[in-house]
């Protein structure tokens, strides 16, 4: 996905969420799924990370690699922000707002793999039935357009619209 110089938006403004509302509901159109199917369904099936944790992600990496740079310039004043800017560079902001919401120091984003830290608090927040949930939804999904054939399955398209509504609202 096209995301260019998310790197540098001000996360936690609202507008970012105004952005993954409206993602959510691409997501829901393009899978025909009903309006009111569960947010949580939307990675599992897409199998990628929530819009908001990924451009959290684009940007911690962009932290990371700003104060690793090679150029004494660059490493500075990213040194700058992180230790002094704080709220007042988007930088500094950026670098704390997702260490309380990730929960992680600066050194785990600094030296760490940050794809890692923020995958696994994401994928540890599933349920094992919302797991299940997704799979079964996918199956759905795939047999609805004809790209799962099951053995012995007469299950009209109506049928199946009906079961995918069911299962991804309930």
């Amino acid at each position: 996905m096209s995301l260019y110089g998310c790197e540098l938006w001000l996360l936690g403004n609202e507008q970012i969420n105004d952005l993954c509302v409206a993602w959510r509901k691409i997501l829901r159109r393009i899978w025909g799924l009903p309006f009111k199917s569960h947010c949580y369904l939307l990675p599992l099936l897409s199998q990628c990370l929530p819009l908001a944790d990924e451009i959290c992600r684009r940007s911690l990496n962009f932290i990371k690699v700003c104060y690793n740079n090679d150029s004494s310039l660059v490493r500075a004043v990213t040194k700058y922000c992180l230790h002094f800017g704080r709220h007042s560079s988007i930088i500094g902001h950026n670098l704390l707002f997702c260490l309380q919401l990730y929960e992680c120091n600066s050194d785990d984003i600094i030296n760490g793999r940050v794809n890692g830290i923020i995958n696994n608090f994401v994928f540890k927040s599933f349920e094992e039935c919302q797991l299940q949930t997704a799979c079964f939804v996918r199956e759905l999904l795939l047999l609805r357009e004809n790209s799962l054939f099951l053995p012995d399955t007469n299950l009209s398209r109506d049928e199946l619209e009906q079961l995918i509504d069911v299962v991804s609202t309930c």
